[in-house]
């Protein structure tokens, strides 16, 4: 019989630093790259980041959510509903950002466009679905 042993903390304190990407780069094409982490919902929500009137219409949305070849979300704006896919992702930044922080981006006066938001909500949604079990 093999002995447990506790986890180190140095062990697994690099995943908790977060991971370096590339997102949707700027409108003037300066890419954007930042240290982010992959939240879950629940956090979102016990941060009070997703207004309880919120959650029905999210889930909905979700469950009629189109993808694209590379399985990306693709947003329809001329759909009501993509104002709150474009509310949670914003509040996902606020969550997801670690360096720069929304905090320093709205310092500086610099807003994320609606694509780079879309890429850090794709960036979640892929890692989320890396983390649920293969299902028949």
């Amino acid at each position: 019989m093999s002995e447990l042993k506790i986890t180190n903390v140095n062990e697994i304190k690099e995943y908790f630093e977060g991971e370096i990407v590339e997102l949707a780069p700027f409108e003037n094409g300066k890419p954007f790259v930042a240290r982010v982490r992959v939240p879950s919902l629940v956090e979102i929500y016990r941060l009070g980041k997703i207004p309880n009137t919120l959650i029905v219409e999210v889930r909905k949305y979700f469950d009629t959510l189109e993808k694209d070849e590379n399985n990306n979300v693709t947003i329809n704006f001329a759909d009501k509903r993509a104002r709150n896919l474009m509310n949670l992702a914003l509040k996902m930044a606020d969550v997801v950002l670690i360096e720069p922080s929304m905090k320093e981006l709205r310092g500086a006066k610099i807003r994320l466009s609606d694509m780079q938001l879309l890429s850090i909500y794709n960036y979640v949604d892929e890692k989320v679905s890396e983390m649920i079990p293969f299902r028949d």
